[in-house]
């Protein structure tokens, strides 16, 4: 959203100075996108049929109900992308690349991965060892990459439903994913 413009102009500048291109901009509300087509950034607006009303400036938090229906206009737009054979690397606007992932997520068992999903755990032993040594701690879906395989596409079809038909209030889309992957999805 607008609120976070600064967020996203700065990951814009990193992900230019690093070659990360095309990159685009999901907007999630109208003065968002507004900002990007003045600074000639790719971007769509993401807000469906207005789902997201919020017109202030303040930041969508986590208690907000206009959170959860942030959470399914993303996992919408993620279907919608692999449906289009588009491997996205998908960063929220907080994120700022130091250095291009794509080799990264091309090394060892990651590069057989449907999805590539981060978490809050840093744990740079196990991460180099391409072993398990986070699987304690909840993923985070501020950093995915997602390859349009079969299995990828069923994957993320569950998650966008498990967000969109919920009634629980805390049920956004990192809670959702995480459940996904615990039940072995």
């Amino acid at each position: 959203t607008h609120s976070v413009k600064d967020f996203v102009f700065n990951w814009i500048e990193a992900t230019k100075r690093l070659k990360l291109e095309p990159i685009f901009v999901g907007a999630l509300d109208e003065k968002m996108y507004e900002a990007c087509v003045e600074a000639r950034i790719p971007s769509m607006l993401l807000t469906g049929r207005s789902v997201l009303e919020q017109r202030d400036e303040t930041f969508i938090t986590a208690k907000s109900e206009a959170f959860k229906k942030m959470g399914t206009v993303k996992t919408k737009f993620i279907e919608d992308l692999l449906e289009l054979d588009v491997a996205p690397i998908l960063s929220d606007a907080d994120v700022v690349w130091m250095r291009d992932p794509r080799e990264y997520f091309n090394a060892g068992t990651y590069k057989y991965a449907d999805l590539l999903i981060s978490s809050d755990c840093v744990d740079v032993v196990a991460d180099r060892k391409d072993q398990g040594g986070c699987d304690h701690v909840n993923f985070n879906t501020g950093v995915l990459h997602i390859r349009p395989t079969p299995g990828a596409k069923e994957f993320v079809r569950k998650w966008k439903d498990k967000v969109a038909m919920s009634t629980i209030a805390w049920m956004r889309d990192q809670p959702a994913l995480n459940l996904l992957v615990r039940e072995g999805a």
